[in-house]
């Protein structure tokens, strides 16, 4: 009754204050229930009345249809606890009135179930218990009301931690045998794939590929080192050479020795160590990700066992979800001018300091490396990275009018990112064209006629023009992760990226950024210490040189690029999206069982509507059927009889097909089948049912969802 006048009540409020102002209230009540949307802070008490109403509401009708099953009260009680649970874990807000009224029908359908199953010798009916005790229940209901809520809710911390350390072993195990042995880091992944090919189209890909964390806020963003490559065939690129740890240590232990030997004071001017951790996430592969001037690889404490295989630092095994491992490293002041006056500087190899930087690399590292391994790596680095590029004479004066006025080698570098910088970004370049066979012909596509492209296209063609010009340099495909000012960030597929790297006598590898909007996430400086005013060098380049009209000669950048990191999945309310990945699962729940249920209704409906020479032929489709999942299939060409035949051998029951002969007679002569012959063969049937049931249950049910 309670419920009806609560109807009654909502309706004349209705039909008092007009359609209109109810209207309103009723979609600014739905909007604070659903918590995505502002609402009326003044109509807050009559939001949390009319929940309560309908609560009221729902329990009434239950009590009423469902009064003589428990079984049902319990169900219902069953999923309010859950629904309260989730509210309370998910800090989801619920009005007092709500929450005490909830509790107390909670408490009175346990006093029902209790009492059904209390064995007394003197017993009362159960109405007139709950008669008895309905002034206690709403004593109950009436201190849970009037209780005062606390402000600052309970958080449940501990309990909190249990479920994410359950979460987190459960995915771990799931995904890690789900994808045992499997590599998927090229999927969808435009700057980091096993093959370094230049494709048509792009996908963005939200997938959460690893987490990073470090020990303190970076000071830079974060460039994640996966593949080297250093041939190029005009259309991907391939790795040829042999790059191992020691070489990427060596690299390091050199840029150390020469910024030590530009300016030993003031040294964090130019390289600041710093520590992450990598936790791999939806994501499996072998190769290990770490930033370029690595110091220090840990796993669990112990240095990382893996190998190289030429082109990057591979795991034994594929590893995936949980996969964890630190890196030491140092970051490069790179965006700062007095960086770039550090690197135009001549850098004499000082012997005597690489030494030291050798040995203290020595003691944590473990690996034996001596300046004459560091003098061989320079040699090597040239007969690898620096082959001979023959550029047409369109393109060289391209190149030409790029670097005017640039003095230096690191002022030229520097010219040719600023050209490509003004270029075109886009996820849909299009195909390449069937001549583009080689270098050249990429360079005259690219820049003469396409001028657009995504960050392969222009790492490509930057190495392409600094090796033109004499300058060792490579393709390096990663991740891009914007941490600056960060202990920690997600990093998703689509920040999967490609990068230049130039290789600089006497300091070693310098990466460079020539992607239209990713200048922002490479070159991030910070304040100097040392007094660097009376220094001179290094220029600011403006781009000189624009492509012909067909390539599109905008110097407008793309936000395409960067707005990949400011609008990432973290956006979104946690809350909303479990609250929607929920409702999706339980209505592909229900429209799955309304359609199995369906589908057997009609089948139920159309056997009863075939003949009995019909329900036969359906029989034995059900036969064959059963017999297949358990591992028997008719072999091509076999007659039902041969089948029948090796069926009995196989199951070890001679006559369990003894009917293929009536069928055969119906089949191909003027055999009659009576209701009879269906029963019998209804009964082989649910005989091999029971035999499938008996060895494969989950079989068993294929076969009935079949």
């Amino acid at each position: 009754m309670g419920g009806a006048f609560g109807v009654i009540c909502l309706l004349g409020a209705g039909a008092f204050t007009g359609v209109h102002d109810y209207g309103a209230f009723i979609k600014s009540y739905l909007s604070w229930l659903w918590g995505s949307f502002p609402w009326r802070e003044e109509w807050t008490a009559g939001y949390e009345g009319l929940q309560v109403i309908f609560l009221a509401i729902a329990c009434y009708l239950i009590q009423i249809l469902m009064e003589k099953s428990i079984k049902i009260k319990i169900s219902i009680v069953i999923l309010m606890m859950s629904g309260l649970l989730y509210c309370l874990f998910s800090e989801r807000e619920l009005s007092h009135m709500a929450v005490a009224f909830a509790l107390c029908y909670i408490a009175m359908v346990w006093a029902e179930w209790t009492e059904g199953r209390w064995k007394k010798e003197k017993r009362k009916g159960i109405h007139s218990y709950m008669l008895w005790i309905a002034p206690f229940l709403g004593v109950y209901f009436l201190m849970m009301a009037l209780t005062p809520v606390p402000k600052t809710p309970y958080r449940w911390q501990f309990v909190r931690n249990i479920y994410e350390q359950l979460r987190e072993s459960f995915l771990e195990i799931s995904q890690n045998i789900a994808r045992k042995g499997q590599e998927d880091y090229d999927l969808s992944l435009s700057g980091f794939s096993e093959k370094g090919e230049l494709t048509g189209t792009h996908n963005r890909d939200d997938r959460e590929i690893m987490t990073v964390e470090s020990s303190a806020p970076l000071t830079t963003n974060l460039y994640l080192t996966g593949k080297i490559y250093d041939t190029f065939d005009g259309r991907q690129w391939l790795k040829t050479g042999a790059d191992t740890v020691k070489e990427r240590l060596a690299d390091t232990a050199q840029t150390l020795c020469a910024v030590a030997a530009y300016e030993e004071n003031y040294q964090q001017d130019y390289l600041l160590r710093a520590r992450i951790t990598v936790s791999y996430r939806y994501f499996h592969t072998r190769f290990l990700f770490v930033p370029l001037k690595i110091w220090e690889m840990k796993q669990q404490g112990n240095r990382i066992s893996f190998h190289e295989n030429g082109d990057g630092l591979l795991f034994e095994q594929a590893e995936g979800y949980g996969t964890e491992y630190e890196a030491a490293y140092y970051q490069m002041n790179a965006g700062e001018p007095a960086f770039y006056r550090f690197l135009e500087e001549e850098a004499a190899l000082d012997e005597g300091r690489l030494e030291k930087i050798l040995k203290d690399l020595r003691s944590v590292t473990g690996e034996d490396i001596r300046t004459e391994d560091l003098k061989e790596y320079q040699k090597r680095v040239y007969d690898t990275y620096l082959s001979e590029i023959t550029l047409s004479d369109d393109v060289q004066k391209a190149l030409s009018e790029m670097t005017q006025g640039a003095e230096t080698e690191v002022g030229k570098l520097r010219a040719v990112e600023a050209a490509l910088s003004s270029l075109h970004y886009t996820r849909s370049p299009g195909e390449l064209p069937e001549w583009v066979l080689g270098e050249d012909d990429f360079l005259d596509y690219f820049l003469l006629k396409s001028g657009q492209g995504y960050c392969n296209y222009f790492a490509t063609a930057f190495v392409l023009l600094a090796r033109a010009q004499g300058i060792p340099a490579r393709y390096v495909q990663g991740f891009c992760v914007p941490m600056k000012d960060k202990k920690e960030a997600t990093v998703y597929a689509y920040m999967a990226h490609a990068w230049p790297e130039v290789y600089l006598d006497g300091i070693g590898w310098i990466p460079f950024e020539p992607t239209p909007g990713f200048a922002e996430s490479r070159y991030t400086p910070w304040g100097l210490k040392g007094d660097k005013s009376g220094l001179s060098g290094s220029e600011d380049f403006q781009v000189k040189w624009q492509p012909t009209e067909d390539g599109g000669s905008e110097t407008e950048l793309l936000k395409e690029a960067s707005e990949d990191f400011a609008s990432g999945p973290e956006d979104f309310r946690t809350g909303r999206l479990f609250r929607i990945a929920g409702l999706s699962l339980l209505t592909v729940f229900l429209l799955g069982i309304l359609i199995l249920t369906g589908d057997y209704l009609l089948d139920r409906y159309r056997y009863r509507k075939m003949s009995d020479g019909e329900k036969l032929n359906a029989d034995l489709r059900k036969f064959i059927r059963a017999l297949a999942i358990m591992g028997i299939k008719r072999e091509e060409g076999e007659t039902l009889a041969e089948f029948a035949e090796r069926s009995a051998e196989v199951l070890e029951k001679k006559d369990i097909m003894g009917f293929i002969d009536l069928y055969e007679g119906y089949l191909y002569g003027n055999q009659e089948i009576t209701p009879e012959n269906v029963e019998e063969v209804k009964g082989k049937l649910d005989e091999l049912m029971t035999l499938l049931w008996e060895r494969n249950k989950f079989g068993y049910l294929r076969s009935k969802l079949l």
